[in-house]
């Protein structure tokens, strides 16, 4: 039996499912079976798939209605006979010891998913690519999870760059939905599910972004992710560990409204006014409804985007003499914007004692959140 099934929703991407199937079928690692589900493509993609991997007995190509990415990625699974299943979107690739890696990060398996580093490809002027490598914010290696204060945000909710443990979508009954932003919906709750988590520190998925029709630019789609954070909050309340992830899940939904107010703002902006307008009241209610204590952040601008979190990492970065005698450390950051003003915020956080083995910078990344969970929760009234 195979120890790992890769899963390919395939839907009218002829011009990109060559390169992501031959750098499947190039892996170093070997002891896999390949699953491709065509979502009813009325394009040549379905042929491509079968031209590309005949002869293979360990493809299988499997033609549906189009039913959408979420339902295609659920047949996979129940399809799947293998311990371990991973999901390549079918315009994107991957290095060639991507299962390699990953494979090695379930340390036979001990653990339940394995994170990786992404490349972030996008398509410039000349038509050729230009790469960004997108970091995940833990030391690597396994996840020490008790000591993790974020990481449904920290482990990014794309359900790509990731290698699970099949029977996690099996033992708690998680299906995709058949939605856009059907990760957002899925990837943080399978997180909390898991037992054992292993971080690889190299981009071997490559991310392209900037595709022509891809989700992240229909403006139309935006909806369905505020659909996605209510599936998401549903699913933690259902099983009641909706209060020990919380301040993760708040957290979580400030940043996807960020996330809405750019694109907004950004690529969307020169769409219908009243449209955008609609689109933004929406997504405040939601997030307002689930935490009506986040009104308060509305006025001052909170921003929990990634460039403060950087900010935050270079300014605790402190030397020793910024220990304090009693175990705490000072931290200041700039943390509120208001237009053109920025206020200085003092936050004390407490340094691990001494008998307490902790690598330094997982101890940094982790003061960043801290920094982050200490500022709304002061201004939120926690």
């Amino acid at each position: 039996m195979y120890k790992v099934a890769v899963i390919v929703p395939v839907y009218n991407m002829s011009p990109y499912i060559e390169r992501c199937i031959s750098s499947v079928l190039q892996q170093t690692y070997r002891n896999f079976c390949l699953i491709i589900i065509d979502d009813g493509s009325t394009d040549d993609s379905l042929q491509k798939c079968l031209r590309l991997t005949v002869g293979d007995k360990r493809v299988q190509v499997v033609h549906q209605d189009n039913a959408g990415l979420g339902p295609s990625r659920n047949r996979g699974i129940m399809l799947a006979d293998t311990e371990y299943v991973t999901f390549l979107d079918a315009d994107d690739w991957w290095s060639d010891d991507y299962l390699e890696n990953m494979m090695r990060g379930t340390e036979e398996g001990r653990n339940d998913i394995v994170l990786c580093d992404m490349d972030f490809a996008t398509v410039d002027a000349g038509g050729g690519f230009t790469h960004k490598t997108s970091r995940l914010r833990f030391v690597p290696g396994r996840l020490d999870i008790a000591r993790e204060k974020n990481l449904l945000n920290k482990a990014r909710t794309f359900m790509c760059g990731k290698l699970y443990r099949r029977s996690l979508f099996i033992d708690y009954g998680i299906e995709i939905p058949a939605k856009a932003y059907e990760d957002v919906a899925t990837t943080p709750y399978l997180m909390s599910k898991a037992k054992g988590i292993f971080y690889v520190d190299k981009p071997l998925y490559h991310y392209f972004r900037n595709r022509q029709g891809s989700i992240v630019n229909n403006f139309s789609k935006l909806a369905d992710l505020i659909d996605a954070l209510k599936m998401l909050r549903n699913s933690f309340f259902a099983d009641n560990s909706y209060a020990e992830y919380l301040p993760q899940l708040r957290y979580l939904f400030w940043c996807q409204l960020c996330f809405i107010y750019r694109v907004l703002n950004g690529k969307f902006s020169a769409g219908d006014l009243d449209a955008r307008r609609t689109v933004c009241n929406r997504a405040e209610k939601a997030v307002l409804e689930a935490f009506p204590e986040l009104q308060a952040l509305f006025a001052i601008r909170l921003d929990c985007q990634d460039s403060m979190l950087k900010q935050a990492y270079r300014l605790i970065a402190l030397p020793q003499d910024n220990y304090l005698d009693d175990g705490q450390i000072i931290i200041y950051t700039l943390c509120f914007k208001d237009d053109d003003n920025v206020a200085d915020n003092v936050i004390t956080i407490a340094k691990p004692s001494n008998d307490e083995v902790v690598d330094e910078e997982s101890f940094l990344w982790n003061l960043a959140d801290e920094i982050f969970f200490a500022i709304m929760a002061k201004i939120i009234g926690d």
